[in-house]
């Protein structure tokens, strides 16, 4: 897991460079979480198996159904949560890990079977582990001070600074970022971090695709093939009831027609020019203008990522569908289920690198160093075969 640390201060300190430039670390560490990918969820409207890596108390389950539905939410081979009401709009019920009846630990792998049977129409459209309890929760952010051109620079203001880095904590460990490369009509799940929406894919067969943004739509009909591939960019900002910045919001990729196959899904902006200033011995303070921009990178940061720490569940694609999945290298190590005879396989989206051939795992999850990879670079795109299920994260165990 991340730590981001910023140091105390006592009163009469001096003020020395060493240690401001600690603080600059762990804010301009904090605007680089800011900055990664968002997480992607797959929604379904089938009975479907879900993974999760146990790291936050509550699991928020948002869904809609119509007709005489029982909807189901099965926790580690335990039914936790039964619903036979018709849910017509987005409806979102929260199952605290600690009280079920065979709780994960720390670290652990744990399944989410989610069925529902009776319905006229249904769609599974979030699971999100956090540690708010409410699924809405906003956290607690310690607001960062700023400073006059005459004020002074004292312990109380630096150890708030310090506070606001600590509250942060939680949100800075970015959650796992990889998607099912859909192949027909797919609603994916998003928290919006940034202004741009990119979309690519392969259209082929007189295709016609479509997509819409929280029902909105946002790319019109388009009926051209792109056999090698395409890139459609949408501006959240300008989609009527689009998503504001730290907002979850939906993707329909909708395919009417032809063969299509979904390539990466990523969201894009310029990141802003402000970092937090990198101190020498003898600067003179204050010095307003650069001691701000902690408060400036921090605020921002928190509109983003918000206080709370969350992840989405990765869905198990099952066997027999050949699975095709995508991910960015935002973490060190790939998770992988591959319960068949068949090999998994990373690809370069390039197609200059040889396949990398990883093994069956059964019904456990085997782990991958990335880092292993030399062409691979840190934010590198990368596509994945045949696996079951995959995650990223920091943790080799």
């Amino acid at each position: 897991m991340t730590v981001v640390v910023a140091p105390s201060w006592t009163d009469g300190e001096l003020l020395s460079a060493a240690k401001l430039n600690q603080l600059t670390d762990a804010v301009n560490a904090i605007k680089g979480a800011s900055m990664a990918p968002t997480a992607i969820f797959v929604e379904t409207g089938d009975d479907k198996t879900y993974y999760m890596r146990h790291r936050y108390r509550y699991l928020h389950v948002t869904w809609y159904n119509t007709g005489s539905p029982t909807f189901t939410v099965n926790v580690n081979g335990n039914n936790e949560l039964v619903d036979t009401t018709a849910r017509t709009s987005a409806y979102t019920s929260t199952i605290d890990l600690d009280g079920i009846t065979a709780p994960p630990d720390a670290g652990e792998w744990y399944s989410i079977l989610v069925t529902c049977s009776g319905e006229t129409a249904y769609r599974l459209i979030e699971l999100r582990e956090s540690d708010a309890a409410s699924s809405t929760g906003t956290g607690s952010y310690t607001s960062p001070p700023t400073w006059g051109a005459t004020d002074v620079v004292d312990a109380t203001d630096l150890n708030t600074l310090r506070d606001s880095v600590a509250s942060l904590q939680a949100a800075t460990e970015s959650p796992s970022c990889t998607w099912l490369r859909a192949t027909d009509s797919q609603y994916y799940r998003l928290r919006r971090r940034q202004q741009y929406l990119n979309v690519n894919y392969v259209a082929t067969n007189s295709p016609s695709v479509q997509m819409f943004v929280n029902g909105t739509l946002a790319v019109a009909t388009d009926t051209t093939e792109y056999p090698s591939g395409t890139t459609k960019t949408i501006d959240l900002d300008a989609v009527s009831g689009g998503p504001a910045v730290g907002e979850f919001y939906d993707l329909e990729f909708r395919r009417n027609s032809g063969n299509v196959m979904v390539g990466f899904i990523v969201e894009t902006i310029a990141p802003s020019a402000t970092y937090a200033p990198t101190w020498s011995e003898g600067d003179t303070l204050p010095n307003d203008t650069e001691i701000d921009k902690y408060a400036t990178v921090l605020n921002a940061a928190y509109a983003i990522i918000g206080a709370v720490g969350w992840q989405f569940a990765t869905i198990d694609a099952q066997v027999g569908q050949h699975p095709q999945w995508a991910f960015y290298k935002t973490k060190r190590y790939l998770h992988y289920r591959r319960n068949g005879s068949t090999s998994a396989l990373l690809i370069d989206p390039a197609g200059v690198e040889d396949d990398i051939s990883l093994s069956g795992t059964g019904d456990a999850f085997g782990t991958y160093d990335l880092d292993s990879i030399g062409w691979l670079t840190p934010g590198g795109l990368l596509l994945g075969y045949e696996f079951d299920a995959i995650w990223l994260d920091d943790e080799a165990g």
